[in-house]
């Protein structure tokens, strides 16, 4: 059973909350906000993976491997504090509901979708979810996401982006689509 979350951390009026998930020693997160924006404009954004190397200055690089109007596969290569290996994964992120008031997009990793690359530790288990409702001119956003970065990964390497990742993503996002 997982366990009750936890909150960890507050700023910019993004809480980041973690867990116990069971059958794992990783932890997942969860992150919330609320942020003058449109549902169209944040949906646009995360389906589009290019974007998260905007966002995110561990990702060394990010391309697209095929897109449907449901699902975006794409690829991307992480790149990991010494000594730690840097790590590669192949995702899909499904958009599941799009209303004028909802949207609901979840990924997870496909590791065989592609073959492994030299020098890259392939990411096995990974899963997002993006739940994300309309309030007036605002957007109210409940992200959760778990990764087992596979191979050998000290705790506070993990840790320190379970945390401080969410916060400084969604701050980025804010600012790329916040009116």
């Amino acid at each position: 059973m997982d366990g009750k979350w936890e909150l960890k951390k507050e700023k910019n009026g993004i809480k980041v909350y973690t867990a116990t998930k069971s059958g794992t020693s990783f932890r997942k997160c969860k992150a919330t906000c609320t942020m003058k924006a449109d549902l169209k404009d944040y949906v646009d954004f995360v389906r589009n993976p290019i974007n998260y190397k905007k966002y995110s200055n561990k990702i060394e690089s990010v391309k697209v491997i095929k897109k449907t109007e449901k699902s975006v596969f794409y690829y991307l290569k992480i790149d990991m504090p010494w000594p730690v290996y840097n790590r590669d994964g192949v995702y899909e992120l499904q958009t599941i509901t799009l209303t004028d008031k909802k949207a609901i997009l979840k990924s997870k990793a496909h590791p065989t979708l592609l073959p492994e690359q030299t020098g890259y530790v392939r990411v096995k288990e990974a899963t997002t979810l993006h739940s994300v409702t309309v309030d007036g001119d605002k957007i109210n956003i409940h992200y959760e996401a778990f990764t087992d970065p596979n191979g050998a990964v000290p705790a506070w390497a993990s840790n320190s982006y379970l945390v401080d990742g969410p916060i400084s993503n969604l701050t980025e996002v804010k600012k790329a689509i916040g009116k």
